[in-house]
């Protein structure tokens, strides 16, 4: 995926209900795209996501699952839908309102 279709897709998540911060990053853990909230330190986010990946990753292997698709985490306040794509680490948080089901939609047809 081109950079330039990484940023259609930024652009479709962004605009979904619920979603309040969106990032692209890289397998080895650096920001390539995003759209954050104002208190979110990217590289922050990009190093940890990479790093949860990861290691949800090797569990996958270990249990003979194959490759790693999503992983979602739910807080009281809201979610993270992390994805492992093509291009990298997609990273998208939301509010309680978030439709987890439209981000994975978009995620997979963007």
């Amino acid at each position: 995926m081109s950079r330039a279709n990484g940023g259609k897709r930024l652009e479709s998540l962004v605009e979904t209900r619920g979603v309040e911060g969106v990032y692209l990053v890289s397998n080895d853990g650096f920001p390539v795209l995003m759209e954050h909230p104002g208190n979110a330190d990217p590289e922050s986010v990009a190093a940890v996501s990479a790093v949860a990946a990861v290691t949800c990753a090797r569990v996958g292997d270990h249990l003979a699952l194959g490759n790693l698709e999503s992983i979602l985490l739910e807080y009281r306040e809201g979610s993270i839908v992390v994805a492992a794509r093509d291009e990298g680490i997609w990273v998208v948080a939301g509010n309680a309102g978030m439709v987890v089901g439209e981000v994975l939609l978009k995620l997979d047809r963007t």
